[in-house]
């Protein structure tokens, strides 16, 4: 038992992670993929742990209805940005992190994807936050996306589609 728990503590202490970043940058420079789906800078590390779906491209987001968008924008090999951080203008300057920043050839796009509408200060706060993007010149639909769930907590993956099929176009 004593040689396993060493074995075991030997293994954890040389534990790599395995995920598409960590294998990416082990690679020849040759190989490596230029693509990347989000971001992990240590200024807003506590947003990812507050994420807790996991899309299969091991991608953590903080709901169902992203993690359907994500996978949505990946099989499209849409590039994008899950929860970039993003400086805006108000009387101050504000930091928000848009749920996905999308990169075509078209220019740079701003998703959000509202969930809980039905609860009222939930749609405050989404409203306030829409009228933000507006004041910075960012609008539906020249370069801001915002979708939202049902009252009842449905996603209609037609209009997410469309969206998406808009953005290759």
């Amino acid at each position: 038992m004593e040689s396993n728990i060493r074995l075991q503590e030997k293994l954890y202490k040389s534990y790599c992670r395995y995920d598409n970043e960590s294998i990416n940058a082990l690679l020849p420079k040759v190989y490596q993929e230029t693509k990347t789906y989000y971001s992990t800078p240590d200024t807003y590390k506590n947003l990812c742990n507050n994420a807790m779906h996991r899309t299969s491209f091991c991608l953590n987001v903080r709901s169902k209805s992203e993690a359907l968008i994500a996978e949505l924008l990946y099989a499209h090999d849409i590039n994008f940005k899950y929860e970039l951080p993003l400086w805006l203008k108000e009387t101050d300057d504000i930091l928000i992190h848009p749920d996905f920043t999308i990169t075509t050839k078209s220019g740079t796009f701003y998703w959000e994807h509202m969930g809980i509408m039905s609860v009222p200060e939930y749609r405050d706060k989404a409203s306030k936050r829409i009228s933000l993007y507006a004041s910075n010149g960012i609008t539906i639909p020249d370069n801001l996306i915002v979708t939202m769930d049902t009252s009842d907590g449905l996603i209609n993956m037609m209009t997410i589609k469309a969206m998406i099929n808009s953005l290759l176009i």
